[in-house]
């Protein structure tokens, strides 16, 4: 083998080697795609655990207790709305030995 086609068989192995790390680093690996396009995750720069507390009794009544709390810094409203819906399941005539505790 001549050196010369040495020198382009090691600068095309470099020259692979690169592009590929450059497509690994730089490649969109946090596009989902949706019904509605793609969406990059990347551009996502928090995420909350949010909590809705809702009531729904057998005949389809729905009432809201919280809406939307974020269940780590604001833990106060969520210990209030278990503790009145447990306060209400007890005051409405169930019987002791079934009631809930908080």
């Amino acid at each position: 083998m001549k050196n010369w086609q040495a020198i382009a068989l090691c600068l095309s192995i470099i020259v692979s080697v690169a592009a590929s790390a450059f497509y690994l680093k730089y490649e969109p690996k946090t596009l989902v795609a949706t019904n509605f396009g793609t969406v990059d995750l990347g551009k996502v720069f928090a995420e909350k655990v949010m909590i809705d507390i809702v009531l729904i009794d057998h005949s389809g009544n729905e009432e809201s207790f919280v809406d939307g709390i974020n269940f780590y810094n604001s833990s106060r409203p969520i210990v209030n709305a278990l503790v009145e819906l447990n306060n209400r399941r007890n005051s409405s005539g169930v019987e002791s030995k079934y009631q809930t505790s908080y």
